[in-house]
């Protein structure tokens, strides 16, 4: 995910330990490669000029200022990015521009768990990992971006799908779930799995999203030897490359 901070005074938050934390930890984020991060440049300077802050977090921010045109650019080509206000607590989610946005407030990133990666339910780990070779081969070879993306991976296990999206979906996360929509005809309705996930669960409802697979199985578009011997060779070469 891209997150954009606004409306952020590094050096005036010394009373404030909950701004701080949010800061640092969506500089982790970013040091650690787990998002993408814009900081308007002011807010960088005043930080690294700040005693309140320690020195990996500037050196994050100085990574993040080095790279700030670049990830400017990045931003306007995404599908739904993310903003992070430091002046706020509101969350919201609109289209602008061809483009979703979700806003947050900063209280978000107190928790550190909020500034790792994004939350993906998927019915099972074969799921999940044939959806991220997927994403990885478009991000690296197909979108002119090139982009890492990674996930955290959330056990749906078909009837706890929608369990486990309402259930993050209330602590507020960020969260996007995948579903198969189970139709044993394409005129007939969807199974038992997709069929609970309510209209409102399928648009942008303020930072969670379902989306129902146009296919009775994830297995139609791909055969599921074919998948697993894809899964096999990616982990061999992850393997070859350490």
């Amino acid at each position: 995910m891209l997150f954009k901070v606004e409306n952020c005074f590094p050096d005036q938050y010394e009373n404030d330990v909950d701004k701080q934390l949010a800061l640092d930890h969506l500089l982790l984020s970013s040091g650690r490669r787990k998002n993408i991060v814009i900081i308007e440049k002011n807010a960088i300077e005043k930080l690294l000029h700040s005693k309140l802050y320690r020195a990996p977090a500037k050196t994050f921010a100085s990574d993040i200022e080095k790279n700030r045109r670049e990830y400017g650019v990045i931003a306007k080509q995404l599908a739904v990015y993310c903003v992070v206000d430091f002046d706020s607590r509101q969350v919201s989610c609109t289209f602008q521009n061809n483009q979703w946005v979700i806003r947050v407030g900063y209280d978000y990133f107190i928790d550190p768990e909020n500034s790792g990666l994004i939350g993906l339910i998927t019915e099972g780990e074969l799921d999940f990992n044939f959806y991220s070779v997927i994403a990885t081969y478009y991000s690296k070879y197909i979108s002119p971006l090139k982009l890492d993306v990674s996930f955290k991976f959330h056990h749906g296990a078909g009837s706890q799908s929608k369990p486990s999206f309402d259930r993050l979906t209330n602590e507020g996360k960020i969260i996007l779930c995948l579903v198969d929509n189970d139709k044993s005809h394409p005129k007939k309705g969807e199974g038992s799995t997709s069929k609970v996930f309510t209209h409102y669960d399928r648009n942008y409802n303020n930072k969670s999203l379902v989306n129902v697979i146009n296919v009775r199985e994830i297995e139609t578009l791909l055969p599921l030897n074919i998948i697993e011997k894809i899964l096999v060779e990616q982990k061999n070469l992850k393997i070859l490359t350490l």
